[in-house]
């Protein structure tokens, strides 16, 4: 299975929608109640779990469920919302972004064993995705939340504790259009260099970074 997180655009969805074509099983994960008469299963082979809280128990309760009725996780896909602020001129704190946060740290928790399971059996791997300027903010960024940073941290802590999975952080800017960026998560996901930390893309390409 697939896990991607719901970011609220169209995204997630497409990217369900390629790896379901693939005959892949995808697990869509909402940070959100669940709708009161929810539908585990869609017609497209997507199941749907919901996370409304940064609290270990509830993503335990979760993550408990998830494990239990799947054999296997092949990668988890996290989609930071994109953002909408794009005038302010000082750091901008988001509530809600910061909570997303939280949730996919105690998320991570949980995937150590399926994910290096399954990395014995092939390829395993855990990418997170924000939405800065394609340039890993270095090129002044979409916004001034400073949240985005956590993930690559994340990441690179994973890239340590799980040397088997392949894990990757990666930023796209956000006018690159839904196909490409699927494009660019598949081709990522199954970059045989595995020793990049981070990437970044922009219409103009593919950017990384190099120690001088």
């Amino acid at each position: 299975m697939v896990l991607i997180t719901d970011n609220g655009s169209d995204r997630p969805e497409k990217l369900s929608q390629y790896f379901s074509e693939k005959q892949l099983r995808v697990g869509l994960i909402h940070f959100d109640d669940p709708p009161k008469n929810p539908e585990k299963s869609s017609d497209e082979g997507v199941t749907h779990y919901y996370i409304s809280k940064p609290v270990d128990g509830e993503v335990q309760a979760c993550m408990d469920t998830l494990i239990q009725e799947t054999k296997d996780i092949s990668a988890f896909i996290h989609l930071s919302p994109i953002s909408k602020d794009k005038g302010s001129e000082l750091i901008s704190l988001s509530e809600s972004n910061s909570r997303i946060l939280k949730t996919v740290f105690l998320i991570a928790r949980h995937l150590g064993k399926p994910l290096s399971n399954s990395a014995k059996d092939g390829h395993s791997a855990f990418l997170t995705i924000t939405n800065m300027d394609g340039q890993l903010g270095l090129d002044g960024y979409q916004s001034h939340d400073p949240i985005s940073g956590g993930y690559a941290g994340l990441t690179k802590s994973l890239r340590l504790e799980w040397p088997a999975v392949f894990c990757r952080s990666i930023d796209v800017h956000p006018d690159i259009d839904t196909k490409t960026f699927v494009d660019i998560i598949n081709s990522e996901m199954h970059d045989p260099d595995s020793s990049l930390a981070e990437v970044g893309y922009t219409s103009n390409g593919r950017y990384t970074l190099s120690a001088t």
